[in-house]
């Protein structure tokens, strides 16, 4: 259905009018987020000589499918520039970056450590618990050298003797491993969660930055520009779900003797979907009120619940 939806909106957005085609380029640079979804803006430089020309955004999310539907918010910061019309196009028509850019090489550099860390430290607790497990079974082994035998020859007091130090010796080495390979297994249980949610951090990193996230899609706008233009044009749309925030407060009590003190830490917590594109240098402006609703601000509405004379209680005369 996402794919009839598409050739529709083109067929309906399309133009024959013969244009220069500029590739462009664009970034995320402002969002409204609220707890449901996102207003965001996103800006591409463009440097046109006058008349009718196409500027093309290859590089947007196929997600964005149902935001076109319903018409994006074209602009261009220029006066005079007329928008004729926009078409969807498929993105892998036009060449996208062939090379990982410095910071996306950044992000898989720190995937691939965080992932190393994890898979060490994973390898660490399996050899301690091997390590355990060996001198456990040992000490079982041990234990059973200690249960009489039936023997052809009594064995002598100085035998005795000689194999239970023996047995002793190597019995307390055994049991010693053990607990020291239990204990360092123990000691790793905290640092298992710390380390996931690093991977997991860097995961979300890598996949907004790297150029394989998604399905590509490109926005044709033909406009007519008056004149030379060096501007931007700025698409805004929105992203429902996949971006949220909620306000997190944190109280710290600090108590000395008899006498405490409360603080109260506030934060805002971002979630953004592992792919949605990685946000560098964005202004963000954080908004309580639900983005599938309205947000304009109304006339005040008073309801009145009863107009009436007051009641006069008691007697007159005997006021009087």
């Amino acid at each position: 259905m996402r794919f009839i939806s598409v050739t529709i909106a083109a067929l309906f957005f399309a133009t024959s009018v013969t244009a220069g085609e500029y590739v462009v380029h664009s970034k995320i640079t402002s969002a409204v987020i609220s707890p449901d979804g996102a207003r965001v803006v996103r800006s591409a430089d463009i440097n046109v000589p006058a008349g009718k020309h196409v500027i093309v955004l290859p590089d947007l999310n196929a997600d964005l499918v149902e935001t076109f539907l319903t018409g994006p918010q074209i602009s261009f910061d220029q006066p005079g520039v007329q928008i004729i019309a926009y078409e969807l196009r498929m993105g892998g028509l036009y060449p996208q970056p062939d090379k990982e850019s410095d910071a996306a090489k950044a992000a898989k550099a720190a995937f691939d450590k965080a992932k190393a860390d994890l898979r060490d430290l994973t390898y660490q607790k399996r050899a301690h618990e091997a390590e355990a497990e060996a001198a456990r079974e040992r000490i079982v082994y041990l234990k059973s050298l200690s249960q009489p035998k039936e023997k052809s020859a009594a064995p002598t007091s100085a035998d005795i003797a000689g194999s239970a130090e023996a047995i002793e010796a190597q019995y307390l080495a055994a049991l010693k491993t053990a607990l020291a390979a239990e204990k360092a297994v123990e000691d790793m249980a905290d640092s298992f969660d710390p380390a996931e949610r690093a991977v997991k951090r860097a995961q979300a990193l890598y996949d907004g930055l790297r150029l394989d996230v998604g399905e590509p899609i490109a926005l044709a706008i033909t406009a007519d520009f008056p004149r030379a233009t060096t501007g931007q044009v700025q698409m805004d749309f929105v992203i429902a779900d996949d971006i949220s925030w909620f306000a997190k407060y944190d109280l710290n009590l600090n108590q000395t003797g008899d006498k405490g003190k409360i603080s109260v830490a506030r934060s805002a917590v971002i979630n953004v979907d592992s792919q949605v594109e990685a946000w560098q240098n964005v202004d963000v402006t954080l908004s309580s009120a639900e983005i599938r609703n309205q947000t304009e601000v109304q006339d005040p509405y008073v309801r009145i619940g009863r107009i009436e004379n007051p009641v006069k209680y008691g007697n007159d005369s005997e006021a009087g």
